[in-house]
């Protein structure tokens, strides 16, 4: 997995594989090659994909422990994913916010 530090707000934000409009002041809406989307602040997932989500259906239920969830993938189970992208953005006053995209992504239909 390749982290990338972003020292900026992202207001509007395209997925980098499907080109679909995952981010913008309105709203958010994930895209089929996200991984996650992990909000620093709240220690919430706004977004895992649904089959981590199943493979940590425990911890993801329980939202109190979301923050030891994104520490577990982050630093063992996806850290060698050789075409995953982790995107982690804002600061002050709204904070941070990650994102990961599975940059190998094929689309199945």
């Amino acid at each position: 997995m390749t982290e990338v530090d972003l020292k900026t707000e992202l207001e509007n934000l395209y997925c980098p594989i499907t080109g679909q409009r995952v981010l913008d002041p309105e709203q958010f809406q994930p895209s089929p090659a996200m991984v996650f989307l992990f909000l620093h602040s709240y220690r919430y997932f706004g977004h895992l994909q649904e089959d981590l989500e199943e493979k940590f259906s425990e911890e993801f239920k329980d939202e109190d422990k979301h923050g030891e969830l994104y520490l577990k993938l982050t630093e063992e189970v996806l850290k060698d994913e050789p075409n995953y992208l982790w995107l982690t953005y804002g600061g002050p006053p709204f904070g941070f916010a990650s994102m990961c995209f599975d940059m190998g992504y094929k689309n199945k239909e």
